[in-house]
Protein backbone atom coordinates (compact mmCIF):
# COMPACT_ATOMS: atom_id res chain seq x y z
CA UNK A 1 0.00 0.00 0.00
CA UNK A 2 2.52 2.43 1.22
CA UNK A 3 4.22 1.45 -2.74
CA UNK A 4 1.28 2.59 -4.29
CA UNK A 5 0.86 5.67 -2.10
CA UNK A 6 4.29 7.06 -2.91
CA UNK A 7 3.96 5.79 -6.96
CA UNK A 8 0.92 8.11 -7.06
CA UNK A 9 2.26 11.03 -5.27
CA UNK A 10 5.15 10.57 -7.37
CA UNK A 11 3.50 10.46 -10.36
CA UNK A 12 1.19 13.67 -8.99
CA UNK A 13 4.44 15.52 -8.61
CA UNK A 14 5.74 15.13 -12.33
CA UNK A 15 2.76 16.10 -13.58
CA UNK A 16 2.65 19.25 -11.72
CA UNK A 17 6.23 19.81 -12.26
CA UNK A 18 5.86 18.79 -16.64
CA UNK A 19 2.59 21.62 -16.35
CA UNK A 20 4.85 23.85 -14.61
CA UNK A 21 7.93 23.77 -16.95
CA UNK A 22 5.25 23.97 -20.23
CA UNK A 23 3.58 26.33 -19.14
CA UNK A 24 6.76 28.60 -17.91
CA UNK A 25 7.86 28.03 -21.49
CA UNK A 26 4.31 29.39 -23.10
CA UNK A 27 3.54 33.05 -23.50
CA UNK A 28 1.31 34.99 -20.59
CA UNK A 29 -0.28 36.93 -23.30
CA UNK A 30 -2.54 35.74 -26.33
CA UNK A 31 -4.32 37.81 -29.13
CA UNK A 32 -7.35 36.37 -31.05
CA UNK A 33 -9.61 38.03 -33.16
CA UNK A 34 -12.92 37.20 -35.61
CA UNK A 35 -14.87 39.23 -37.64
CA UNK A 36 -17.92 38.17 -39.27
CA UNK A 37 -21.12 40.17 -41.18
CA UNK A 38 -24.41 40.31 -39.21
CA UNK A 39 -27.67 41.58 -40.34
CA UNK A 40 -28.64 44.52 -38.13
CA UNK A 41 -27.53 47.63 -38.15
CA UNK A 42 -24.86 49.09 -36.18
CA UNK A 43 -26.47 50.64 -33.37
CA UNK A 44 -28.62 47.90 -33.04
CA UNK A 45 -25.39 45.90 -32.45
CA UNK A 46 -23.91 47.89 -30.13
CA UNK A 47 -27.05 48.23 -27.90
CA UNK A 48 -27.11 44.52 -27.59
CA UNK A 49 -23.25 44.11 -26.80
CA UNK A 50 -23.31 46.78 -24.65
CA UNK A 51 -26.03 45.41 -22.35
CA UNK A 52 -24.91 44.59 -18.64
CA UNK A 53 -22.13 42.25 -18.22
CA UNK A 54 -22.03 38.95 -19.92
CA UNK A 55 -25.59 39.56 -21.94
CA UNK A 56 -27.11 37.31 -19.42
CA UNK A 57 -30.54 38.34 -20.80
CA UNK A 58 -29.49 36.44 -23.93
CA UNK A 59 -26.48 34.60 -23.63
CA UNK A 60 -27.81 31.33 -22.43
CA UNK A 61 -24.31 29.72 -22.95
CA UNK A 62 -23.43 31.77 -20.24
CA UNK A 63 -23.96 30.29 -16.73
CA UNK A 64 -22.65 29.55 -13.62
CA UNK A 65 -19.60 32.28 -12.05
CA UNK A 66 -18.89 34.65 -14.04
CA UNK A 67 -15.73 36.96 -14.39
CA UNK A 68 -16.72 40.54 -13.04
CA UNK A 69 -16.24 43.16 -16.06
CA UNK A 70 -15.68 46.12 -16.71
CA UNK A 71 -16.76 48.52 -19.75
CA UNK A 72 -12.94 49.91 -20.18
CA UNK A 73 -13.48 52.23 -22.70
CA UNK A 74 -15.82 53.29 -25.62
CA UNK A 75 -16.04 54.75 -28.66
CA UNK A 76 -20.16 55.97 -29.51
CA UNK A 77 -20.72 53.67 -32.67
CA UNK A 78 -17.68 52.32 -32.84
CA UNK A 79 -16.02 50.46 -30.50
CA UNK A 80 -16.32 48.92 -27.12
CA UNK A 81 -13.71 47.15 -24.70
CA UNK A 82 -14.39 45.62 -21.60
CA UNK A 83 -11.59 44.22 -19.23
CA UNK A 84 -12.11 41.87 -16.20
CA UNK A 85 -11.91 43.48 -13.07
CA UNK A 86 -10.91 40.95 -10.57
CA UNK A 87 -7.20 40.83 -9.97
CA UNK A 88 -7.23 37.94 -7.46
CA UNK A 89 -7.94 35.30 -10.80
CA UNK A 90 -5.29 33.78 -12.55
CA UNK A 91 -6.03 35.46 -15.77
CA UNK A 92 -7.20 38.82 -17.20
CA UNK A 93 -7.64 40.66 -20.43
CA UNK A 94 -9.88 42.41 -22.70
CA UNK A 95 -12.42 41.72 -25.64
CA UNK A 96 -12.10 44.59 -27.59
CA UNK A 97 -15.68 45.11 -29.64
CA UNK A 98 -15.20 47.42 -33.25
CA UNK A 99 -18.43 48.34 -35.20
CA UNK A 100 -18.36 48.56 -38.67
CA UNK A 101 -21.11 49.73 -40.93
CA UNK A 102 -21.25 46.80 -44.07
CA UNK A 103 -24.17 47.83 -46.72
CA UNK A 104 -27.21 47.19 -44.92
CA UNK A 105 -25.11 45.03 -42.06
CA UNK A 106 -22.76 45.49 -39.38
CA UNK A 107 -19.30 43.99 -39.89
CA UNK A 108 -18.05 43.33 -36.03
CA UNK A 109 -14.83 42.11 -35.27
CA UNK A 110 -13.95 40.82 -31.50
CA UNK A 111 -10.23 41.20 -30.45
CA UNK A 112 -9.33 38.93 -27.05
CA UNK A 113 -6.60 40.14 -25.50
CA UNK A 114 -6.14 37.53 -22.74
CA UNK A 115 -3.34 36.72 -20.47
CA UNK A 116 -2.99 33.74 -17.87
CA UNK A 117 -0.19 34.28 -15.03
CA UNK A 118 0.52 31.32 -13.30
CA UNK A 119 2.26 28.66 -15.24
CA UNK A 120 0.80 25.66 -14.45
CA UNK A 121 -3.10 27.41 -15.29
CA UNK A 122 -1.14 28.55 -18.26
CA UNK A 123 -0.54 24.72 -19.72
CA UNK A 124 -4.24 23.97 -18.77
CA UNK A 125 -5.45 26.96 -20.53
CA UNK A 126 -3.20 26.18 -23.28
CA UNK A 127 -4.95 22.19 -23.52
CA UNK A 128 -8.60 23.03 -22.37
CA UNK A 129 -9.54 26.50 -23.81
CA UNK A 130 -9.92 27.77 -27.23
CA UNK A 131 -10.14 31.48 -27.06
CA UNK A 132 -11.57 31.20 -30.92
CA UNK A 133 -14.18 29.38 -29.78
CA UNK A 134 -15.37 31.25 -27.40
CA UNK A 135 -15.19 34.13 -29.47
CA UNK A 136 -17.41 31.81 -32.46
CA UNK A 137 -19.84 30.71 -29.80
CA UNK A 138 -20.72 34.32 -28.84
CA UNK A 139 -20.96 35.44 -32.59
CA UNK A 140 -23.44 32.56 -33.03
CA UNK A 141 -25.12 33.78 -30.29
CA UNK A 142 -25.61 36.91 -31.11
CA UNK A 143 -26.48 36.04 -34.49
CA UNK A 144 -29.07 34.23 -33.26
CA UNK A 145 -30.07 36.58 -31.28
CA UNK A 146 -30.50 39.19 -33.87
CA UNK A 147 -32.24 36.54 -36.50
CA UNK A 148 -34.54 34.40 -34.55
CA UNK A 149 -33.01 31.50 -36.07
CA UNK A 150 -32.02 28.73 -33.97
CA UNK A 151 -28.70 27.78 -35.80
CA UNK A 152 -27.84 30.43 -37.75
CA UNK A 153 -24.82 29.58 -40.11
CA UNK A 154 -21.74 31.95 -39.13
CA UNK A 155 -19.21 33.40 -41.67
CA UNK A 156 -16.14 34.27 -40.43
CA UNK A 157 -13.82 37.06 -42.35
Amino acid sequence: MRTLLLAVGGLALVATGSSYIIGALLPVRHEVALRTVLDAPPQHVLELISEAPMHSGWRSEVSGDKPPLEAASAIARERLVTRIIDDDLPFGGTWTFVVEPSGAGTRLTITERGEVYHPVIRALHHVIHDPEEMIRTYLRTLKRQLSGVEEPALELR
